[in-house]
């Protein structure tokens, strides 16, 4: 892919993946761990459709790029730039009952699931419920085959003919390419698929014979075999000289065009300063100062890898500068959110850190969507934080007094961190005032003062990437207002 100078993203089906690729190249698998590899593929691309409304082209890393594929006058290219397909499949081995003659045509009926597009531009709505009706399918059938539920679902559509009616915005009716048409809808209706060229688009077999081969998927093997399959087509031999970073020394790629590749990134190591842009140098060096959560940070070393974290912009000053009283009564130390220019402008840049994503001036009362965007910032900026410097943040809203230091000893918030043994803590939400005998839930709570472990875990910065996601999603879909301590809470 680096040869023919493609670009791409990587969905993280488990940690370890970020110890190997780097982290703006990274989209983190959604759904519980413990689910089926097919089930949570499908979820993550369904919140990447709702949130961008992207075509998606999927590939399996198995399926290897010997030319380019979207080139003009290769077959999926061409599909894909004719506008005429919501879904452009790969048929396998046993539909194609060994190599196919030129005229062979596909029914339709079956195929693959590991190199595809997805037109999530073209009718946005009927795609994503579609991609909903597979999610609830793997669910009734207790996590089934990927292909199995893939194509259950678009059979039963494709055999209805289109005499039954689904929730609003679904297909009702499907419509494959050189075949006759089995129902009618109105177009928006029509989920219109075609199979790639399989003397192009090759899968399974080892035929080195086939002089149009442009793509070659070495699936239905295990990963032995498939290794085998690559060695014998002669597409195993470039990966072998591929660096710690993933990026092939070969023609095309980005040392021969003079750039400097780009080391793994680990989400629990932190990135090398010749990595990363001016804005990411500003952040670190913002943490580099402040780390340690008070001022003389000799005399609590427990706090060495912790930063103290607010946001404000210059409408909501008066309200930050009494924060910040208290926190210096106490001999603390801080970094603060600028949400605006003008609050950077009075930080100054060795304690204000510029907004990542939307900059918010004037007041926002509770119910404005402009507090989306305010909570949606406050989890970028501490994503990137802990993927640039691998620390731990303690965020607290500007209007979240410290009477008292939270962090002494012998106070509850102080002792938790000091215990070494959280990934997160959190207030809860609570109308009246507890009894002693209170014990939290823990299925709900306020997001405007907590403590993440950005050193313990890795998967932390997951877990925040999630909670980004959501709020993407629901921006993207209604634009309906949802406070930010919801979204870590539906996950």
């Amino acid at each position: 892919a680096s040869k023919l100078r493609l670009d791409w993203v990587v969905v993280a089906a488990d940690v370890g993946v970020y110890q190997e690729v780097a982290g703006d190249r990274l989209v983190p698998a959604l759904g519980v761990a413990a689910q089926c590899r097919g089930r949570r593929k499908i979820e993550t691309l369904l919140r990447i459709l709702e949130a961008t409304h992207f075509d998606l082209v999927l590939s399996d890393v198995d399926n290897v790029f010997r030319r380019d594929p979207f080139a003009k006058g290769v077959n999926l290219g061409d599909l894909i730039r004719a506008h005429n397909f919501d879904y452009i499949f790969q048929e396998e081995p046993k539909e194609l009952n060994g190599r196919p003659d030129s005229q062979h045509v596909a029914l339709g009926d079956a195929g693959g699931t590991g190199f595809s597009f997805v037109a999530g531009s073209r009718k946005p709505k009927s795609v994503q419920a579609w991609f909903a009706t597979l999610l609830a399918e793997f669910d009734l059938s207790q996590c089934g085959d990927e292909k199995t539920v893939f194509w259950k679902v678009l059979n039963a559509l494709r055999l209805s003919h289109g005499g039954t009616k689904h929730e609003t915005h679904a297909f009702q009716c499907v419509g494959m390419c050189g075949q006759p048409q089995v129902c009618k809808a109105k177009m928006g209706e029509t989920l219109e698929y075609c199979a790639m060229d399989p003397l192009v688009h090759v899968v399974g077999g080892e035929d080195t014979s086939i002089s149009q081969l442009v793509t070659y998927h070495a699936n239905d093997a295990s990963s032995e075999v498939k290794i085998k399959k690559l060695q014998t087509m002669k597409l195993w031999a470039a990966t072998q000289q591929l660096g710690s970073a993933g990026q092939p020394p070969v023609s095309g790629s980005g040392e021969q065009r003079g750039e400097q590749s780009k080391p793994a990134v680990s989400a629990d190591q932190p990135t090398s300063p010749h990595e990363i842009s001016e804005e990411d140098k500003r952040i670190q060096g913002v943490v580099q100062k402040r780390v340690g959560v008070y001022a003389d940070k000799a005399a609590h070393s427990e706090f060495g890898k912790v930063l103290l974290l607010t946001s404000a912009n210059a409408a909501y000053f008066p309200v930050y500068r009494t924060w910040e009283c208290w926190a210096s009564r106490h001999g603390l130390d801080w970094a603060v959110i600028a949400n605006d220019d003008e609050a950077y402008r009075q930080l100054g840049p060795d304690q204000g850190i510029a907004v990542i994503g939307e900059k918010v001036s004037g007041m926002v009362g509770w119910g404005s969507a402009k507090l989306d965007h305010l909570g949606r910032n406050k989890y970028a900026v501490v994503l990137s934080i802990m993927r640039l410097s691998g620390v731990d943040v303690i965020f607290s809203d500007a209007d979240n007094m410290f009477h008292r230091d939270p962090f002494a000893q012998g106070v509850s918030l102080g002792d938790l961190i000091r215990s070494q043994k959280y990934d997160y803590v959190y207030q809860e939400e609570l109308q009246k005032r507890p009894d002693p005998s209170h014990v939290a839930p823990g299925d709900g709570g306020n997001t405007g003062f907590w403590y993440a472990a950005g050193s313990r875990k890795p998967h932390i910065q997951t877990f925040l990437a999630v909670a980004l996601a959501e709020v993407d999603r629901v921006q993207a879909s209604n634009h309906t207002f949802r406070p930010s301590w919801q979204w870590p809470w539906r996950r």
